[in-house]
């Protein structure tokens, strides 16, 4: 049999029972689809012919660990999320918007941050691309993309804490 047959093979064999497995580990049906179909992709681009005993098993243990690793990086996303608003350091109790610190923002952008940090926050924020298309674009991990925005959001709390002072 062919390498393109024996994928196809495993898929109809296995398709249904990971998706299974994924779903009640992500209750996402189409991430669950999306993460049962990269183990396949991997599998194809390595070549990888398993022993018929233990198809299943290394099928639904990579299942398993690209599960866990979608949700660590949501949990991780969640956490970034929980960092972004600027704009709390730019209005007062009030409400009112700081125009100083407005002002002071572009500023610190351009002075505090590294490259990297200003083209995540850039395309992230100005171009309103998720985590996801920003690190495909840029040609990194999303959790790198998370975290350089984690970076530079402290970044700029401490640069905008500073100028109010």
């Amino acid at each position: 049999m062919n390498y393109d047959d024996y994928i196809e093979h495993l898929f109809k064999l296995h398709y249904a029972r990971l998706v299974a497995i994924a779903q009640s580990m992500l209750r996402d049906a189409d991430e669950s689809r999306d993460v049962v179909s990269d183990v396949f992709a991997l599998m194809w681009e390595r070549k990888l012919r398993l022993q018929p005993d233990a198809e299943w098993q290394y099928l639904a243990v990579s299942v398993r660990n690209r599960c866990l690793k979608s949700l660590a990086h949501g949990k991780a996303a969640q956490r970034a999320q929980l960092l972004y608003p600027i704009e709390l350091s730019i209005y007062d109790d009030s409400g009112e918007l700081r125009r100083s610190r407005l002002e002071v923002l572009p500023q610190a952008i351009a002075s505090s941050l590294d490259e990297q940090q200003r083209q995540a926050l850039e395309l992230c924020f100005g171009q309103g691309m998720t985590q996801s298309q920003a690190a495909s674009r840029m040609g990194i991990s999303l959790a790198t993309v998370g975290r350089r925005i984690v970076s530079a959001v402290r970044t700029l709390k401490e640069t905008l804490k500073k100028s109010a002072e």
